[in-house]
């Protein structure tokens, strides 16, 4: 392991029991500005803010954390032009994560330690990995016994975890205790992020859950994320494609005694995760039938403790659309005047009326806003609805129509949902609903499973449906042939 000295800055390998005390960090990668292993002897370009932020981060250790001389930066502590030192750094990451004294979480897109919701809104939080090496945020926010969030100026926002002389056997401020305030953005229960040996309690399925939704900037980074959550070692093959790699952790992690499912998961799972992105809207395209609303209300049934309040507009005509603002404007108590003589939708006073109540939300109110089935054009979707970024707010839209793409400007998700599904897909998403394991399915089973997709034209929700009816119907693991 290699260490960085927070004094003069100069590198240094330890091996095994020589480590020292050490304090590790964790960031976002700033494209073309982090300071490489070269670029530390040579020296340090103090107008690039990566060089920047390894000068902070050692500063900050030497003024704040007594009795440690030692730090780790992903992107200079590591020779990324040696291959095999990038693998073993990769499969070694979450060990290390694990036996630092402490974590320092740099935010560089929060400017106020105060702003819980900046905090919140962090792209630190939807960071799996950033290429090359940088394992953002999941190991990090999982494997320290205490991470302590810090702002853009290097104040302290607070910590996760607990602080105590026999967990943390160093001195520093580490603010106040946001372990549930970061349980509620990612998802990811109290007792792990406090305690990771509390993880034995969850299944390999359910660990895969909390990182769902985060980026990365290789499609076999999406794999390699996750080693150190599985407790499995593998070699890193850059160019093997992702389903290589998910293959290869799926066998290490059934080696270790555990069961996997499919990583990516079927479009159903992938398309609920798209709309997680909390700040913009999202259009959800298909063709009529292809399960769109059940898409939404899918999402809703799983996110529904997320929002103060959840509205649901009906698109359909202009005549729903109007009934619908007047029906939420009565549900929240809104008072509106006679619309009577108005011509354009964005102009009736309910309308108005509810989209003013909307923006002057405070900004932990949260809200979501469904607009279902917007295929009428006749009325300017663009203009009725608040198809704008909003800081409490979110927009999902849902069409079977191009045109509503095109009539829609500024930044939003499109989601299509497929028309079918491919039998592979269908089979593993018959098996996630009806309780089977994809896996462990006979030959026999499997052919029967994929008779069954097939029978079902691969339609996405029938598929769905049929294993919701399985896993009502069957006491047993059932011969699927009895469902042809």
């Amino acid at each position: 392991m290699r260490l960085l000295n927070v004094h003069d800055l100069t590198l240094r390998k330890f091996i095994g029991v020589n480590i020292p005390k050490y304090v590790i960090t964790s960031h976002r990668w700033s494209e073309d500005e982090e300071a490489s292993m070269k670029d530390l002897s040579d020296a340090l370009d103090m107008s690039k803010s990566g060089h920047r932020k390894v000068k902070g981060f050692a500063d900050y250790v030497r003024k704040n954390v007594d009795g440690v001389e030692w730090i780790w930066i992903d992107t200079c502590c590591i020779n990324q032009d040696s291959s095999q030192e990038v693998s073993e750094a990769i499969n070694s990451m979450f060990r290390w994560y694990l036996e630092a004294q402490v974590c320092l979480a740099y935010m560089a897109d929060v400017s106020d330690a105060s702003d819980m919701a900046s905090f919140g809104r962090s792209v630190w939080f939807t960071r799996g990995w950033y290429r090359n090496v940088s394992p953002e945020t999941l190991q990090e926010l999982l494997a320290p016994k205490l991470v302590v969030f810090l702002s853009c100026n290097w104040k302290v926002i607070g910590r996760k975890g607990v602080y105590s002389s026999g967990n943390t056997p160093v001195t520093l401020h580490s603010g106040k205790w946001l372990t549930p305030e970061v349980a509620t953005i990612t998802g990811i229960p109290q007792t792990v992020l406090d305690d990771w040996t509390s993880r034995q309690h969850f299944s390999a399925n359910a660990r895969l859950q909390w990182s769902k939704g985060r980026e990365t900037t290789s499609e076999e980074d999406t794999v390699y994320c996750l080693l150190g959550i599985f407790g499995v070692a593998m070699p890193v093959i850059y160019g093997e494609g992702q389903l290589n790699a998910q293959k290869r952790l799926r066998e290490a992690v059934r080696a270790n005694g555990e069961h996997l499912d499919s990583i990516e998961g079927p479009p159903i799972t992938k398309s609920i995760s798209a709309i997680q992105g909390g700040d913009s809207t999202v259009v959800i395209r298909g063709h009529s039938g292809a399960g769109k609303s059940q898409l939404v209300r899918r999402y809703i049934d799983a996110h529904e403790e997320e929002y103060s309040t959840i509205l649901w507009i009906d698109a359909s005509t202009q005549a729903t659309l109007r009934a619908s603002f007047v029906r939420c404007c009565r549900a929240l108590a809104i008072t509106f005047g006679s619309s009577a003589g108005w011509d354009a939708i964005k102009d009736a006073f309910e309308v108005q009326a509810l989209l003013r109540w909307l923006h002057n939300q405070p900004k932990e109110y949260r809200w979501l806003l469904v607009v279902d089935g917007a295929d009428d054009f006749a009325w300017n979707v663009q203009e009725t609805i608040p198809l704008r970024r909003s800081l409490n707010g979110v927009v999902v839209v849902t069409t079977r129509s191009h045109k509503a793409i095109h009539k829609i400007h500024g930044d939003v998700d499109v989601i299509s949902v497929p028309d079918t599904i491919s039998t592979e897909e269908g089979v593993s998403l018959l098996c996630q609903h009806s309780g089977l394991q994809a896996d462990d399915l006979s030959k026999d089973c499997k052919l029967a499973a994929e008779r069954i997709v097939r029978r079902l034209k691969k339609d996405l929700f029938s598929v769905d449906l049929a294993g919701a009816h399985i896993a009502v119907s069957a006491e047993y693991e059932p011969e699927l042939d009895r469902y042809l």
